[in-house]
């Protein structure tokens, strides 16, 4: 309750703030005149002022990245915390990205964000491996709302632009080192030469480590969240006249880390907890608490180990060459090859358990009785059997190719027109587990007289392909009529998409094991049965289902088309004053389902989704540039959406274009210069969320369909610079994030029959909620001129900084386990606990 009451008076307060501190710093501004500093960025394919450009943004320079000590794209969380940026469950690296509330989806190489992710203008393909850690990063712009037009598919919740910096004519060398709790320690190093007059060149590295927050408490030598990544970057700029620019680009990276463990919250019933190896999931089954541990105990079981290390390898080309064909039009080509290498293992631990035994049994033979009949389970061996670490890999190349042709028609005319092609070849592989709970009898009893329930697991070995092409043609143009004293500009663009992607999917068959509960021999199991049925809520679903006969392998092909207009019209009251009305819609492309029920819903595929958004727009500059207020009001109607219809106990995770929804809201953005000295801001985003309708098999079941994006979020920044004190000028950076409580999609229980929908067991959206939270991060600097402290070019930059100040314990991730049929409740992955460093950065 503390939490909320704190949340709702900061949001309350900062704009009060911000008008009361302008005004009592009015006679300091007369004397020093302060004046917010312009921000460039390229969100319509070309340099412009922010506040020119009508589109809701947010951009971040080079120190409001190093203030938060950016060196991948999950640590931009605090900074922007309108965009939800989650680490899925099981794979840290990979990223759920979702801007106005617009959900993301799976990771695998069948199904698109619904945010795409650039780098330099190359289109980042995969969710798999986003985290991506990023040498010399330059700056970060977040365009919100369908871009559809400029950006094509995907772009149906808005785009972000991940900057590195060029080389320059200009020799320059960096060095960084921070050092951090928990084994924290990072190096950047960044070197610009010069070779000729014509040619410069640049080398980035960066080496960023961590140990994870939660450790074995049995002195393991790795611990829960672990991660190491090394990056680097070579960059080439040749510019053989003044009307070309070539630059090169190659980057690659490569991470390992083990990823955070689920921590149990509660159990739903009194039963001894399995091993830590009946569940699929990385959920801690024995301690269940609603606290957040930093140690875990591994089992006492010398075969019995964590899982290999995940890893993450990424590396791009890019090639862009600018040629102005004349002082008002200009040729672009960008070009961009990556590749994508991503293993990661979606269990805690592996090795020989002496706990499973082979039951041989057919899934879904005699157990699986959901119509409510008992079965046999026959002989079982009591044999042990080793648990494979259960991995997913994706092996994912891409390529694209861009042509913009940016120019002017004289004085009221200027215009946006492209070509583009993009082409992918992936691979993936994994063994997917699955279960559901039995109650046996004559297994024995657990402490307390307990009866013990089984997991009957299936895994199977699944080979995927995905061939992903798509083209397309784009235009913008910008008319200024001449009237009202040219205050006036009409911005339409069009552009055509033509998808096509193709999909196979294999299964080499099921292996299915009988788990035993945690300390119990395989001897102990004899001949028993099935004593009661299984109530739905204990039904686990298959993770893995059946697409197709094992080793007969199931293809697809899915041929779309879409196209994605907008129109702006601007007005600019004053100089420093423009407001704007605009639609604009966007789509993200369709795909195929591997968690589908059967081979025939899997090849058939599913169609693109459409976002139409309405919103309305002023940006302004006030008091002599001291102030700046954006604000941008929005209605956004998704059609066609894609919905994982999941209700009826018979079918797994079908996914549909069955939704139709609404999301509106405003976001608000202000800068303040309060004196020379002192900086002030704040982000605040308000989202709403309505399911319309969803229908499944011709009936409306949006009565079961439930979702709850972060209704509000917010950012509030300080930024002092007290000048000279000592040998250098220091600077202090304070900033608060929070971010309402929310949970992702969720369907209650119900079946279909004669064309009637009913319910059979209702999900309680609060299990899956994960709580509001802010928190705090502060860092200050003193910037020292190595002239004073012994000679030597270039400033030494001493820093301390502190994230999650006041130690806030909240969940990032919460899943609902009771849902699957286990006896665990809710599980969540904690956010990251007070962190604290010192870094050191030479500049010269």
């Amino acid at each position: 309750m503390r939490a909320r009451r704190t949340g709702v008076s900061t949001r309350r307060a900062i704009p009060t703030l911000i008008a009361a501190i302008m005004a009592g710093g009015a006679t300091c501004a007369q004397a020093q005149t302060p004046a917010l500093e312009e921000v460039i960025v390229t969100a319509q394919k070309q340099r412009e002022r922010l506040q020119d450009v009508p589109i809701s943004i947010q951009s971040f320079g080079a120190q409001a990245l190093e203030n938060a000590n950016v060196t991948s794209f999950a640590d931009m969380r605090t900074l922007a915390p309108s965009v939800e940026i989650k680490s899925y469950p099981v794979a840290s690296e990979d990223l759920l990205v979702q801007i106005r509330g617009v959900p993301s989806q799976a990771m695998n190489i069948f199904t698109d964000l619904a945010t795409p992710i650039h780098i330099d203008g190359v289109y980042i393909a995969r969710g798999s491996g986003l985290n991506l850690t990023v040498a010399d990063l330059d700056s970060v712009e977040i365009l919100k709302g369908p871009q559809g037009t400029l950006y094509g598919r995907n772009a149906i919740s808005g785009a972000v632009n991940m900057v590195t910096s060029r080389p320059t004519q200009e020799f320059g060398f960096s060095q960084n080192l921070t050092v951090g709790n928990y084994g924290k320690m990072v190096t950047k190093t960044s070197l610009n030469v010069p070779v000729t007059e014509t040619l410069a060149m640049k080398l980035a590295f960066v080496h960023d480590q961590r140990d994870g927050f939660i450790s074995d408490s049995n002195g393991g030598s790795r611990d829960w969240g672990d991660r190491k990544a090394d990056a680097g970057r070579f960059d080439v700029r040749w510019k053989p006249s003044s009307r070309v620019t070539v630059d090169y680009g190659y980057d690659t990276a490569r991470t390992r880390y083990t990823s955070s463990v689920n921590q149990c919250l509660n159990q739903l019933n009194s039963l001894e907890p399995f091993a830590p190896t009946a569940l699929a999931y990385t959920a801690d089954p024995w301690l269940c608490t609603g606290k957040r541990l930093d140690s875990l105990p591994m089992p006492n079981n010398a075969n019995v180990r964590m899982s290999p290390e995940s890893t993450v390898r990424n590396s791009g080309h890019n090639l862009t060459i600018n040629v102005a064909l004349s002082d008002d039009t200009t040729l672009r080509s960008i070009t961009g090859y990556r590749t994508l290498r991503d293993t990661h293992y979606w269990g805690v631990l592996t090795g020989d358990y002496t706990t499973m035994a082979d039951a041989n049994i057919n899934f879904p033979g005699n157990v699986y009785v959901p119509n409510g009949l008992g079965g046999v389970i026959g002989p079982i061996s009591a044999a042990g059997l080793v648990m494979p670490a259960k991995s997913h890999k994706i092996n994912d190349d891409y390529w694209s190719q861009e042509f913009v042709l940016l120019g002017k028609l004289g004085p009221s005319l200027k215009y946006t027109a492209g070509v583009y092609y993009f082409k992918e070849d992936g691979k993936q592989t994994e063994a997917p587990g699955s279960g559901l709970m039995v109650n046996l009898a004559g297994a024995g009893v657990l402490p307390g007289g307990q009866s013990p329930m089984e997991l009957i697991s299936v895994f199977q070995g699944e080979q995927a392909k995905a061939d992903n092409r798509s083209w397309a043609i784009f235009g913008q143009a910008t008319w200024t009529p001449g009237i009202l004293d040219n205050k006036l500009d009409i911005t339409a663009g069009l552009r055509y998409t033509k998808d096509k992607r193709d999909a196979s999917v294999y299964y080499g068959g099921n292996d299915t094991y009988l788990s035993v509960p945690y300390g119990m021999a395989p001897g102990a199991l004899a001949n028993f049965a099935v004593t009661s049925a299984m109530p739905p809520g204990l039904l686990m679903l298959p993770g893995g289902p059946l697409i197709g006969a094992p080793g007969q392998p199931v293809s697809g092909s899915v041929t779309s088309s879409k196209t994605t207009p907008s129109l702006t019209v601007q007005y600019h009251v004053y100089p420093d004053v423009q407001t704007y009305a605009k639609v604009a819609r966007g789509y993200r492309s369709g795909g195929f389902n591997d968690q589908s029920a059967n081979g025939v819903n899997f090849a058939k595929g599913y169609k693109p989704e459409t976002m139409t958004s309405v919103e309305l727009g002023m940006k302004g500059d006030f008091l002599d540039k001291r102030l700046r207020t954006n604000l941008a009001v929005f209605r956004s109607k998704y059609n066609d959406q894609q919905v994982n219809v999941s209700g009826d106990q018979l079918r797994v995770y079908e996914m549909l274009n069955a939704g139709k929804s609404t999301y509106k809201g405003y976001e608000l953005d202000l800068a303040a210069a309060v004196t020379s000295a002192l900086r002030l801001g704040l982000n605040f985003t308000h989202v709403t969320f309505d399911y319309d309708k969803i229908v499944d098999q011709g009936v409306d079941v949006t009565r079961f369909y439930h979702m709850l994006p972060a209704k509000n979020t917010y950012a509030a920044t300080l930024d002092y610079a007290f000048g000279n004190v000592g040998p250098g000028r220091l600077n202090w950076h304070l900033d608060y994030a929070h971010v309402d409580k929310t949970y992702t999609n969720t369907a209650d229980l119900y079946t279909i029959s004669g064309g009637t929908a009913t319910l059979l067991a209702r999900t309680n959206p609060g299990s899956l909620t994960t709580p509001s939270y802010g928190v705090w991060n502060t860092r200050l600097a003193m910037v020292v001129p190595m002239a004073k402290i012994g000679g030597g070019r270039g400033d030494l930059t001493v820093g301390l900084w502190v994230k999650n100040v006041t130690d806030k314990k909240y969940t990032a991730f919460n899943i609902d386990y009771g849902k699957y049929g286990t006896p665990f409740g809710m599980a969540a992955v904690w956010g990251d606990p007070k962190t604290y460093g010192m870094d050191l950065t030479y500049r010269y």
